[in-house]
């Protein structure tokens, strides 16, 4: 008998969940989609407008299906989200505004990623500046978001 009631508690206990519908997992897709697509329109790559185009979309829907979950989901302690999202769930007004906000944090890390290749005081070349940007694009596997 106590081994079923142990069996019953662990089965009860919150677990984060991974699965592609898990509003966690999408708060981490848009995260990375608008890094990616800050990667993209710095690297001037071939097709670099249509793909910062494609991946700031990935980025909209998959927040959106984050920041629409009700509120006590967003800030669940369990969560498994980058902090940035979390901080703008705290300060909630709608779900436009915090994707923008969102957007605008993530464009912002990714170009001090890129700026940080460098070193401190290393003034990059533009080519030199999209070389970096296209290496962090493929080191971070955006083309398969």
């Amino acid at each position: 008998m106590r081994i079923f009631c142990l069996l019953a508690a662990t089965a009860l206990l919150p677990m984060p969940c991974k699965a592609e519908g898990d509003i966690y997992h999408q708060a981490n897709v848009a995260w990375a989609a608008y890094k990616c697509a800050a990667f993209a329109f710095n690297s001037r790559m071939p097709n670099a407008d249509g793909e910062h185009r494609r991946l700031v979309e990935k980025g909209y829907q998959n927040g959106l299906t984050f920041f629409s979950a009700p509120r006590a989901e967003m800030l669940a302690s369990d969560s498994v989200v980058p902090t940035e999202l979390g901080l703008v769930a705290l300060d909630f007004r709608s779900v436009e505004y915090s994707l923008g906000r969102i957007e605008e944090i993530a464009n912002r890390y990714a170009l001090n990623e890129i700026s940080s290749s460098f070193g401190t005081d290393v003034h990059p070349s533009f080519d030199e500046w999209k070389a970096a940007a296209l290496r962090l694009y493929k080191s971070g596997n955006c083309d398969l978001l």
